[in-house]
């Protein structure tokens, strides 16, 4: 009795084993396809083809809803749209690094980022409004001195 209760007790433990290697295996196994599919898209940024990095990144946002690089992703996005004079959306793919990491510096500059869109668009009540509420509710950023001179350069416009 006592035997058949070990070997029972040996075969669970070791199916345990298993199955925890093998959601290790996993795991590494999506880390490695989130970080190729990002850097597919950062290759194609590196030798400016900037239509297919864009088109990398933004898959890789739909598929990997979790994934490690999704800041700098958006950054990216974001950043090759503005370098486009693509303002409006550029401001729409920062504005979605915000709203996900409206906590960390990323987001906070993503932020500000938004507002220079305004800015360049030629709404500066609303750039004003962003870049007021980034040196309210970010004000140890490193983002809220720029944001204020962005406040007076925009009241000198204004003049």
């Amino acid at each position: 009795m006592k035997k058949s209760f070990i070997a029972i007790l040996c075969i669970f433990v070791f199916s345990c084993l298993a199955g925890a290697q093998e959601q290790a295996k996993e795991l590494n196994l999506q880390k490695i396809a989130d970080d190729l599919k990002f850097q597919n898209g950062m290759t194609f940024i590196r030798l400016e083809k900037f239509d297919k990095a864009l088109e990398e990144l933004q898959e890789y946002l739909e598929i990997f809803s979790r994934g490690i690089h999704r800041n700098e992703a958006y950054m990216h996005i974001g950043d090759i749209y503005f370098s486009r004079l693509e303002y409006h959306k550029a401001q729409r793919v920062y504005r979605s690094l915000y709203e996900e990491y409206s906590d960390s510096d990323d987001g906070v500059e993503a932020y500000y980022k938004v507002g220079l869109c305004y800015k360049k668009m030629g709404y500066r009540g609303r750039a004003s409004e962003i870049f007021n509420e980034i040196v309210r509710e970010h004000g140890g950023s490193s983002f809220a001195s720029q944001a204020f001179l962005q406040i007076e350069l925009i009241d000198i416009l204004s003049e």
